[in-house]
């Protein structure tokens, strides 16, 4: 007949062939086949065992994280993060300063500083320059290309070229003479458009003048 065995546990004797400790229920069988201990009680435990049979606790191995791909491993580059996000905020600068450049120029042209004053006499001249209030401005302009979008008009001296007084179309080439009525006194230039691109007011020729009262 086998001796009795005492439950690692408790300490109560069990029978041989016991499975379970029948005074605390502790595990028997195989309870020193790998030799390891409960980390959060220290009662021993079966190799294959899950939980604890004592405490309960988990003892399963935990999974080993998987490794961060390659191209994620600038995550963990601080320097590299912080040039990036600084070429990045460069660029967004540039994109904004750019856009407000091109506003800018559209809506405030300044006057074109490619033309001379002699070559503008040579395109456009009012026969006096001189005028007083209500007397007609009579306006000769020079070497007109024949173009439907050739167009003269009177602006104050001195204003963006996209500020547009009264305006006459030329519908001949060459040579001729438009009529304007006398504007309020002040300064003023006449202005030619030739072959005119909508929405870029490039003076052909210009040429001032004054009202007086």
């Amino acid at each position: 007949m086998e001796s009795q065995k005492s439950c690692p546990s408790c300490g109560t004797a069990v029978q041989p062939d016991a499975v379970f400790c029948h005074a605390c229920g502790n595990r028997l069988a195989g309870e020193n086949k790998a030799g390891g201990k409960c980390p959060g009680c220290g009662a021993a435990i079966d190799a294959g065992a899950i939980f604890c049979p004592h405490c309960g606790n988990r003892l399963e191995e935990k999974k080993p994280l998987k490794p961060v791909p390659g191209w994620l491993g600038f995550v963990h580059r601080p320097q590299l993060v912080v040039v990036l996000l600084a070429v990045a905020l460069i660029l967004l600068l540039l994109s904004f300063g750019t856009i407000i450049h091109l506003s800018v120029s559209k809506n405030t042209a300044k006057p074109s500083a490619s033309v001379t004053s002699e070559q503008s006499r040579k395109i456009v001249k009012t026969e006096k320059s001189v005028y007083r209030y209500g007397e007609k401005i009579y306006v000769n302009y020079y070497n007109a290309p024949g173009s439907s979008s050739d167009w003269i008009c009177i602006s104050p001296a001195g204003s963006p070229d996209n500020t547009v007084g009264p305006y006459q179309y030329i519908h001949s080439r060459g040579n001729g003479t438009l009529s304007f009525d006398s504007p309020e006194p002040g300064r003023y230039e006449v202005r030619a458009f030739y072959r005119y691109n909508p929405g870029h007011y490039k003076v052909t020729g210009r040429y001032r003048f004054t009202v007086e009262d």
